[in-house]
């Protein structure tokens, strides 16, 4: 709604400061703004200025939405090119420009429609479609925000709509153009559609020699086989080398007493509160509560603004910090004293309690053994291709530097770069090794890699035993895939016909 707003705000002269500051950033560029006060005045807007800090803030979040939606293809240098800090700033132009005209017209929005905005909020209810409190702040703490800046943003979004609706207020579409519009968007048509498949038509002959033969020369490139690799191979593979890790129940205890913070499960409490405008009425409820009364009955008779009671089972950082303390120090059945927030006065009541648990060691025993294999696999790996790429820089062969490290030579081929063995057939590879063919065809006949490394963590090597180049294929050799090919351009021809 204010894009819409502050697009229509930008006038001519606006848009002429614009080009001139934008030619400025181009001369001394926005780096010299940015060094000098952060109170400075990048640009004066009536009687309220757009400041270096704010222009900063603007561009930071700005370039950090650009890194989001450009991962590796973002670079500053595409930043400036398309002109990103002069948007920044015409946008922060334009909404003070809204905002002054708000304050010109002393628009106010009244505290009680603000909240029933901000009670209405989708994005603030639980499953039972009920304001939830905590998913409140949660979400503004997700996003960096705190509540009075949050409303403080409300309040600016809801005086600007009634700005923008008392522009627009009254404006209708030409008949003509609604017309139009209206035909575009229900418009529908009834389409016969003949489809001939290649199947239909009639079974085509074989060629004759002659059309054979002229058909193989005239398109002998299709007919070309890929070049070939044979390929040796050594590898360090995590995954054979974890078949040789031991872990016995000592090193299992250790680990586990290592890591028992990570075990422990903070208490929880079920807990229910109870939502009042003023605190009359929540000390009201609290005393009830005292007095046995039901807090079902109690929400009931003195209207309390939540109807959802239960806040669930939840730990002390689920529930607002005011009332962490206060809560999490009361005993089974107990209640707090009237709390005070930003939504109103709170009192809670504790109905259960949960207390700190510690997972036992068989619970988790298996996880740390598949841990510690993990952990010890990784080093051994390491320490090895240490020796490897040693042995490989310092001029040993392939086979002597595989016996170094106690593992066998694998040779693989020939192979063409999709995947191919010459027959056509799918060549078989070790998984886990995605970039074997991508390195293999980036070498010479009989040259050696360096060690490389996998996501997992295995290293391998490799060797180019023998090319065999990329050539055309002899008609005899492939007749009953040119004879195929062959028909198959006939049929084509036939269907256009």
């Amino acid at each position: 709604m204010l894009q819409n707003l502050h697009n229509k705000a930008a006038g001519f002269f606006v848009k002429v400061l614009l080009g001139l500051l934008v030619a400025s950033f181009a001369v001394w560029g926005i780096g010299d703004i940015f060094r000098s006060s952060p109170n400075s005045a990048v640009v004066q807007v009536g009687d309220e200025a757009v400041t270096a800090q704010e222009m900063k803030f603007a561009l930071d979040e700005e370039i950090a939405n650009y890194r989001r939606m450009l991962g590796d293809q973002y670079s500053s240098e595409l930043i400036k090119n398309i002109g990103v800090p002069a948007q920044v700033l015409q946008k922060l132009v334009q909404q003070h420009l809204v905002e002054e005209e708000i304050n010109d017209l002393g628009l106010v929005i009244p505290d009680s429609h603000m909240m029933t905005e901000l009670r209405t909020n989708p994005s603030f209810h639980n499953e039972e479609n009920k304001f939830d409190a905590q998913r409140f702040k949660t979400l503004l703490a997700s996003n960096n925000l705190s509540e009075a800046r949050y409303l403080s943003l409300l309040s600016k979004e809801q005086s600007a709509d009634m700005l923008l609706q008392s522009l627009f207020a009254g404006i209708r579409a030409m008949d003509v153009a609604a017309e139009l519009a209206y035909l575009y968007d229900n418009e529908s048509r009834t389409v016969d559609l003949l489809i001939f498949k290649p199947e239909m038509i009639a079974t085509i002959a074989d060629p004759s020699d002659i059309e054979l033969e002229r058909f193989y020369n005239e398109n002998s490139e299709n007919f070309k086989a890929q070049e070939h690799r044979v390929i040796s191979m050594v590898a360090l593979d995590v995954n054979n080398l974890l078949k040789n890790i031991t872990v016995d129940d000592e090193d299992i205890l250790i680990e586990y007493q290592n890591r028992i913070d990570n075990y422990r499960i903070p208490e929880k409490r079920d807990v229910k509160q109870l939502l009042f405008e003023d605190a009359g009425t929540a000390q009201q409820a609290a005393d009830a509560l005292s007095n046995g009364d039901s807090i079902e009955k109690i929400a009931k008779e003195l209207n309390a603004i939540n109807e959802n009671l239960s806040l669930g089972n939840i730990g002390a950082a689920d529930i607002m910090s005011e009332a962490q303390q206060p809560v999490f120090t009361l005993k089974k059945g107990e209640h707090t004293q009237p709390i005070e927030s930003s939504f109103g006065w709170h009192v809670f009541k504790v109905t259960n309690i949960t207390p700190e648990f510690t997972r036992p060691l068989e619970d988790v025993k298996e996880n740390l053994t598949t841990d510690i294999r993990t952990q010890r696999v990784g080093s051994e790996a390491y320490e090895l291709s240490n020796t490897l790429q040693d042995d490989l820089a310092g001029g040993a062969t392939l086979e002597e530097s595989a016996q170094s490290v106690d593992t066998q030579i694998k040779v693989f081929g020939p192979i063409s770069m999709d995947g191919t063995a010459p027959d056509g057939t799918t060549a078989s590879l070790p998984e886990g090794y995605p970039r074997l063919l991508a390195s293999a065809f980036e070498l010479a006949e009989g040259e050696t890699s360096n060690l490389m490394e996998t996501d997992n963590g295995s290293f391998y090597a490799l060797r180019v035993d023998s090319i065999l180049p990329e050539r055309v294929r002899a008609l005899d050799e492939i007749k009953g895939l040119v004879i195929a090919k062959w028909k198959e351009q006939q049929k084509n021809i036939q269907n256009k016909l």
